[in-house]
């Protein structure tokens, strides 16, 4: 049979490969010289896809054996990338390092994670001279000492942001008294950065784009920024100061909430290509179903978190929905309205929101976790439908062992999404964690049990004490330099190494 369709075309060849499956695909690329080439020629265009679409680093790709120019399969990485998802599954070598928070310190989760840097804050609790820093970590030797960024005199909330060469730092004093202090957006600063000079390139005027807010008995803050591909979006969010109040409802001031958007060069911000590009309000308040502050961007599409309690058929229900806005068109198209998830409710602990990750790019592609409910969703919020449906606790639920809370839902890289699995390890001291990469096709073999779509990918151990627990707000960061996790206690930073960063490391 081969020998018959070695005498076809590559063209034909190429369209009958195109409908294989990727398990297929791989078993097919070593059947003979002629086959892998073809089927290479499919990787390389797909791989060059994602890249101009910005859903794979080009940068990392390289180091990994992608060329972008025409080039021969003898040379190159492209089918194990591409079909074997290569380095999240087949590592040659990973490495572990961590970095624990000393005594009295509180590492900031909220971190800016780049391909070669950790951009995160900490706080001193050290009486009396609390005070917070910044900090520049290695990711090839998160031990080594870290770069201070900047250092702040007195405790300070700080959250961090990056896409390619641009970082954002949003900070907030700490107010003495949580409980009687009011949050007011003129507390808040808000500073663009270059990740790779480290130089500060300005610091962003906003006040003066907000001044028709209210500001009488209502809490004002910058709840969320979102930076994607040339464009910063700022969410300016209003509350009442008692959460309670009946009025909550009935004049409900999140409808007042602003989002502001600048246009800027995020691989090489300046302060002449810094430009404010407009602003939209439209924030949706139906019931007790509004803005929650949270946002998401990519290079198409803009999102409002909104979620709340309703009835149905005189049963409490918690919903949780997107507000959708079109990146390119944010005030004259109208929004829609998409529904993510709804549970019953039978008292205030039922009432949790999803954890959600937009898909870089074009995509219109919004991955939903829900731990609470055990459910993971893929939803077009273009079409409005879910394309992928998970309902995790069929699997968990078999073993007492294994708990849906041992799934840690990460980020999309190249078209999938990744999660870290926490791999119970019988009298084991340390952790051993797993790659898990969400598919949209089914996988015959090396998946998660009943679990088609989840492959099992590489293994990270020894890593963490047993102990140790990756609580609900931990970042977790997967991309093709390794995995990267930051909590309050410890950072931990997992390098899949290629073949040439070994070989320089023996030399």
């Amino acid at each position: 049979m081969a020998a018959s369709l070695d005498t076809l075309p590559a063209e034909l060849l190429y369209k009958i490969f195109q409908v294989l499956d990727r398990e297929d695909k791989l078993s097919a690329s070593l059947v003979s010289l002629y086959w892998r080439a073809v089927i290479h020629s499919l990787c390389w265009q797909a791989l060059n896809t994602k890249a101009k679409e910005l859903r794979l680093n080009p940068v990392q790709l390289r180091a990994w054996g992608w060329e972008e120019e025409s080039h021969s399969f003898l040379s190159c990485n492209c089918i194990h990338i591409y079909l074997d998802f290569k380095p999240f599954r087949n590592s040659e070598l990973v490495t572990v390092q961590e970095v624990r928070a000393q005594k009295d310190e509180s590492i900031h989760p909220t971190c800016a994670i780049t391909p070669s840097r950790i951009f995160v804050g900490s706080t001193s609790l050290a009486s009396p001279a609390q005070h917070t820093s910044i900090h520049i970590y290695d990711r090839n030797n998160v031990q080594d000492t870290p770069v201070m960024f900047k250092t702040f005199e007195a405790m300070t909330e700080v959250h961090l942001y990056c896409h390619e060469n641009t970082l954002v730092l949003l900070e907030r004093r700490t107010p003495e008294n949580f409980i009687t202090s009011v949050i007011s957006v003129n507390n808040f600063k808000l500073s663009i950065w270059n990740t790779e000079t480290l130089e500060l390139i300005q610091y962003v005027d906003f006040l003066d784009k907000i001044q028709d807010i209210p500001r009488d008995n209502v809490h004002t803050e910058i709840s969320d920024v979102a930076i994607e591909k040339d464009t910063l979006a700022v969410h300016v969010f209003v509350t009442n100061l008692d959460w309670l109040l009946p009025d909550e409802v009935i004049q409900n001031p999140q409808s007042k909430n602003i989002t502001l958007f600048w246009s800027l060069d995020t691989l090489n911000p300046s302060k002449t290509n810094l430009r404010f590009r407009t602003l939209i309000r439209k924030s949706l308040v139906e019931g007790n179903i509004c803005d929650t502050g949270f946002i998401f961007l990519n290079h198409g599409y803009f999102l409002r978190y909104l979620s709340g309690l309703f009835a149905s058929d005189n049963q409490p229900k918690f919903a949780t929905k997107i507000q959708v806005f079109q990146a390119k068109d944010l005030t004259t198209v109208q929004p829609w309205i998409v529904d993510i998830n709804q549970s019953d409710v039978l008292d205030f602990g039922d009432c949790n929101d999803d954890s959600l990750k937009l898909e870089p790019g074009l995509s219109s592609r919004i991955a939903a976790f829900n731990v609470y409910n055990s459910s993971f969703k893929i939803i077009d919020i273009v079409k409005r439908e879910p394309v992928l449906f998970v309902d995790l606790s069929s699997h968990f639920g078999l073993n007492p062992m294994f708990s849906v809370w041992q799934m840690y839902d990460a980020n999309w890289v190249g078209g999938n999404f990744m999660f870290i699995k926490d791999a119970p390890q019988l009298n084991a001291k340390k952790k051993m964690l797993q790659v898990v990469i969400v598919t949209q096709e089914k996988n015959k073999t090396n998946h998660l049990q009943q679990f088609q779509n989840f492959l099992i990918g590489t293994s990270i151990s020894p890593v963490l004490e047993f102990g140790d627990v990756i609580t609900p707000g931990t970042r977790v960061h997967v991309d093709l330099a390794g995995v990267a996790i930051v909590n309050e206690d410890f950072i931990v930073n997992t390098s899949f190494m290629h073949t040439s960063q070994i070989n320089k490391q023996k030399q």
